[in-house]
């Protein structure tokens, strides 16, 4: 009975500002981003679930231990919006071919997206779930 219940992953945001401190931290450290361990980030979504009196922690799911995995999404440097941006450019029809790319609407649609922390803007506070509305703007004012 419990067996396909044991597969459910739940995604949520439990942790997100932890995992974004933790990550800062590593690479305030001098640390590339790839070299954060997995099961460093799961272990914070994992503890900042179980400190947290919501609805997750009250779940049959927790109470029957049935979530076997919690999965950390880290946040998106500017380096990866821009290539969402790119993406973006190319999914809305804007260039077909990597050579007519102009990184000029690349960078302006960057500055139209809002980072943390204030004073070095490392990471995305929306990730690409913006990108495609601010393409529109950067690329009608052409």
């Amino acid at each position: 009975m419990f067996d396909c219940l044991s597969r459910v992953r739940i995604n949520s945001i439990i942790g997100g500002n932890q995992i974004a401190n933790a990550l800062l931290n590593h690479i305030q450290n001098c640390k590339e981003r790839y070299t954060l361990k997995f099961r460093d980030s799961e272990e914070i979504v994992r503890l900042s679930s179980n400190n947290l009196d919501n609805a997750l922690m009250n779940s049959d799911l927790v109470r029957n231990s049935l979530i076997f995995a919690f999965i950390p999404f880290l946040s998106l440097e500017r380096r990866h919006m821009e290539k969402c941006i790119i993406d973006g450019l190319f999914a809305k029809g804007y260039y077909q071919y990597g050579f007519q790319i102009d990184h000029n609407d690349v960078k302006q649609t960057a500055d139209e997206l809002t980072y943390f922390p204030k004073d070095t803007h490392l990471f995305s506070t929306t990730g690409c779930k913006r990108v495609y509305e601010k393409i529109d703007l950067i690329m009608q004012q052409d």
